[in-house]
């Protein structure tokens, strides 16, 4: 993520983030709230339907808009469709309760425009807060478009195709969703115990590959749940990793995400039939690199008198960025794809 406003502050904390992962989204969490913007005044109420509406931002804020959630029902804020937009300018999105507490954050879906999808755990009212990042007035007028898909009807849900998937970040984690009126879908990998090409009702998100190594899991609340890991597109899909009940019921998988390559998470479950509400968490840290074969003192390599010792060169913990792709094999070092239990 690029920040194009010429704030020298925001500048560093951007090339920061995207440098650190998730060491400097913490650091930054705990000094700029980049988690969440949950200030501001209330700017109206919204009432979504099953088609996309419009609401004109005005500048200024940052403010909030409140809505009646029912539990199960998906609902979409965006500026990258439906009508939505951030005039060019770089939005954020929070979704928060009424304490107000952040449930839910989007940055960035779409250039510098922000898209949230959130499934709702509970019935009530909710507030959508609407800023400049992270938590800045807005120096335009933005267009926000919402609307809202109830469970088993008004269509599929979310990202229930992968021709759908839901483009995430490790910066939008913890991600609501379920897989409650979901199609089945062929699921053409072993490795979460499923049979190749068996049918499972299943969610799919996808991952733009940053030279970083991601974890998924469904471990904060998850039915009997599995998780595949794609690369390649949706015609043609590569498995990476699955996993099945790496905690408990719930699921994890980790591998490193090259720049350059597309992911597909497939959230499904046990079974053909299995659905249910779940909470998606990633975790973002550097890429986990292949170490070199004398790196421990055991595995020391013996030096004769005399004769040259040669060594491959050091392994680079965080490579600088290089004009074509990073693809490494697996570390036994580094938890990589997580197998079936």
């Amino acid at each position: 993520m690029t920040d194009k406003r010429p704030s020298v502050g925001r500048s560093w904390l951007r090339a920061i983030t995207a440098r650190l992962g998730i060491v400097a989204a913490a650091l930054v969490v705990s000094t700029s709230a980049l988690a969440q913007c949950t200030s501001g005044s209330l700017q109206g109420v919204l009432t979504p339907t099953a088609t996309f509406q419009t609401v004109t931002v005005p500048a200024g804020g940052p403010s909030y808009y409140e809505f009646a959630a029912t539990t199960g029902s998906t609902y979409t804020f965006t500026m990258c469709q439906g009508g939505g937009s951030a005039g060019g300018d770089d939005s954020y999105l929070t979704l928060a309760n009424t304490t107000p507490t952040s449930i839910q954050v989007a940055d960035d879906q779409c250039g510098a425009a922000s898209e949230l999808v959130w499934v709702a755990t509970s019935t009530g009212t909710f507030r959508m807060y609407v800023s400049n990042f992270v938590c800045d007035p807005r120096p335009v007028d933005y267009t926000l478009a919402y609307k809202v898909v109830a469970p088993g009807g008004g269509g599929p849900v979310q990202s229930d195709l992968c021709s759908g998937a839901v483009a995430i970040t490790c910066a939008q984690s913890p991600i609501s969703g379920t897989t409650i009126g979901s199609t089945q879908d062929p699921i053409p990998c072993t490795l979460a115990g499923n049979g190749f090409n068996a049918l499972q009702q299943a969610v799919w998100y996808k991952y733009v590959g940053d030279n970083q190594q991601v974890t998924v899991n469904t471990c904060a609340l998850g039915y009997d749940t599995r998780i595949t890991v794609f690369s390649g597109s949706c015609a043609s899909l590569t498995c990476v990793g699955g996993n099945d009940d790496f905690c408990g019921l719930a699921s994890q998988v980790t591998w490193n995400a090259n720049t350059g390559t597309d992911y597909y998470i497939a959230i499904h479950g046990f079974g053909a039939t299995a659905t249910g509400n779940f909470t998606l968490t990633l975790t973002c840290t550097s890429l986990c690199l292949p170490l070199p074969a004398n790196d421990d003192c055991a595995l020391a390599s013996p030096l004769t008198i005399g004769a040259p010792a040669t060594q491959a060169a050091p392994t680079v913990r965080t490579p600088a960025p290089r004009a074509t792709p990073l693809v490494l094999p697996p570390s036994p070092h580094c938890p990589m794809c997580s197998t079936p239990s």
